[in-house]
């Protein structure tokens, strides 16, 4: 029964290790240019745009989240409350907010680092006082409007940071191997 235990552990240990492995660093090489020719592009390869004030900032790692009170929404759903997660070094392209400044933001939802929306630095988000990218997007999506009251709000508080859901992974496998090792024993004193 030793070898189940030891394949449980060895199970367990393995699905940690990726999770703790440093990301590959790139080189950003792009940056957005609020006046630039490219505007309507950039802009329309956002998979949600909105305005709203950044109200909150946590750091975990190399990833950072932003928490914001959503004003208007000009497409995807985005509910009154939503985070926005980013990388905290310039190189891999991360962007910071200012909190208390109202932003019009450009996210994905590719790398968010379990927050629903993400951003970098190539993205079209910028300050809510830059007229032209404002103008661009009632260009591209039309007048904004209000949050959906149906999209639940998600708070800076319900982003969990990964190492708690390995955690619980690791703490459920060594569970189940102990349980197994005592049944396992149980089975041998009949």
């Amino acid at each position: 029964m030793r070898w189940l235990l030891s394949f449980f552990l060895t199970v367990g240990v393995a699905a940690a290790l990726p999770l703790s492995a440093p990301a590959t660093a790139h080189a950003c090489s792009c940056a957005y240019e609020p006046n630039g020719p490219y505007i309507t592009e950039q802009i329309s390869r956002a998979a949600a745009a909105f305005t709203g004030t950044a109200t909150e900032e946590r750091t975990d790692g190399d990833t950072v989240y932003y928490e914001f009170d959503v004003h208007n929404v000009f497409t995807g759903d985005v509910g009154s409350t939503t985070v926005v997660s980013s990388s905290t070094q310039g190189s891999a392209c991360g962007r910071s907010f200012t909190l208390g400044i109202e932003y019009l933001a450009f996210v994905s939802t590719h790398e968010t680092k379990n927050a629903p929306w993400s951003v970098e630095a190539c993205s079209a988000t910028t300050e809510l006082t830059n007229t032209y990218t404002r103008d661009a997007a009632h260009t591209v999506y039309g007048p904004p409007h209000r949050p959906d009251s149906q999209t639940r709000p998600i708070g800076i508080d319900d982003i969990r940071p990964l190492w708690q859901k390995s955690l619980l992974i690791i703490a459920v496998v060594v569970l189940a191997a102990m349980l197994m090792h005592r049944w396992a024993l149980r089975g041998r004193h009949r």
